[in-house]
């Protein structure tokens, strides 16, 4: 945003935040509503539908961190973030008639949430360490595939011969 004015950037970033909040609190609106419908339990009415945009949120700011780092989009960002978005659009539009969702679909979201969102962080764990890719992937030439200093790796390999 350069070049535009700090009053300009303020009003943006107040009116995204606030439709942000607004399109949120209506998405867990539908959520809870198509959830509640299945026949879940208050707990798990109440909480679940928060998955699908806090799994949006944590890999859009992951997105976002590989892009000012010039980084390649990691697989398992935009994986989150597509599954996420497809998950809550799935929501909103089955509030009218919950029972087009299968109910095994809703029961197995907050499982692939979690690993979605495990496998996203793990990735910024190891983006913030300076591994760029994966332990193993070509262009990590001072690691073995196991992650391990390439002085380890030739010990790794007296230790096994």
């Amino acid at each position: 945003m350069e070049g535009t004015s700090r009053a300009s950037r303020g009003v943006a970033y107040a009116a995204l935040a606030g439709v942000s909040l607004i399109a949120g609190f209506a998405s867990w609106l539908h959520a809870h509503s198509v959830i509640q419908a299945h026949g879940a339990g208050f707990l798990v009415a109440m909480s679940v539908p928060f998955l699908a945009d806090l799994v949006i949120l944590g890999a859009s700011a992951s997105l976002l961190a590989a892009s000012r780092n010039a980084q390649t989009w990691p697989a398992w960002d935009v994986l989150a973030l597509s599954v996420g978005a497809g998950m809550t659009l799935a929501m909103n539009v089955a509030v009218a008639e919950p029972w087009i969702l299968p109910s095994w679909l809703i029961d197995a979201w907050p499982s692939v949430v979690f690993i979605l969102a495990l496998e996203s962080l793990a990735g910024m764990v190891r983006r913030g360490r300076g591994t760029q890719s994966s332990p193993g992937s070509p262009g990590v030439s001072d690691q073995c595939r196991h992650g391990l200093p390439a002085g380890a790796m030739r010990a790794e390999r007296v230790v096994m011969a």
